[in-house]
């Protein structure tokens, strides 16, 4: 989904505010989106190293980016965060509400709408109007909250997993080796073959080396083991980023992607 603009108008029920967050906070989030998981989705899908990274990306202040919904006892039941994808064009923003809160909806919109402001602020202050993508599963009341903001859906996307038992592998090209990645060697040919794979998908802006290393390999969670490099004749024409969420018993490619060369 994207849009900008709102206005702040739902209040929060009574005795409940809203603060900024700390690092101290991870675990007490991690709660309140591991809820919302279940509840939507029938399992946890979100680490707590998965959230880690997210708050540890390049341009993102917690303290600034991320607001608290707390109740009068001080727990932690709602989280709002928004990230500068890209300077000065898009926001990225997530939105959770503790969803066994009777007043979980109320919530929800609530932080939505400050989202929405928050947009609003960085494109007043930006060169151009800035879009901000956010994330809802169909049919869920988060959606609804979005549309009733101003957002539009512009784009639906698939998770797709299969069983790995079973399956078989087929042959290579005659030139074509696939080898463990090496990281001093390999990082930026590395980088430069999946950001031009995916120079055309939408949504995608392209990041130097640096932050490109910050945001793959230097997480929490990475596992350079798990990668895979594709060669040609020596030269890496594709990769794979594999990762391991041992927390939910799955596997998980982040990125894939080949030369058009």
């Amino acid at each position: 989904m994207s849009g900008n603009g709102g206005t702040e108008s739902t209040p929060l029920p009574a005795g409940f505010s809203v603060r900024p967050a700390a690092r101290a906070d991870l675990a007490a989030v991690h709660e309140v989106i591991i809820a919302a998981d279940i509840a939507v989705v029938g399992e946890p899908d979100t680490t707590l190293e998965d959230l880690q990274a997210e708050w540890d990306r390049p341009r993102f202040d917690v303290g600034r980016d991320v607001d608290l919904v707390v109740t009068p006892a001080g727990r932690v039941v709602g989280y709002a965060a928004v990230f500068e994808e890209s300077p000065g064009l898009e926001l990225q923003a997530d939105v959770y509400a503790h969803p066994e809160l009777p007043d979980a909806a109320t919530l929800e919109r609530h932080l939505v709408e400050r989202v929405a402001l928050r947009a609003q602020r960085y494109a007043d202050t930006a060169q151009s109007r800035i879009s901000m993508v956010s994330y809802a599963i169909a049919n869920e009341p988060l959606g609804g909250h979005l549309e009733a903001c101003g957002f539009e859906v512009r784009r639906r996307f698939w998770r797709m997993a299969i069983d790995l038992d079973g399956i078989e592998v087929g042959p290579l090209p005659p030139d074509v080796t696939i080898d463990a990645l090496d990281v001093e060697r390999d990082l930026p040919d590395v980088h430069r073959v999946l950001t031009e794979a995916f120079t055309d998908h939408w949504g995608t802006h392209a990041t130097d080396l640096d932050e490109w290393r910050a945001e793959n390999l230097d997480r929490v969670d990475a596992d350079p083991s798990l990668w895979r490099v594709a060669r040609r004749r020596g030269e890496v024409v594709g990769a794979v980023i594999g990762r391991e969420d041992r927390d939910l018993g799955t596997g998980w490619i982040p990125r894939i992607g080949v030369s058009s060369a």
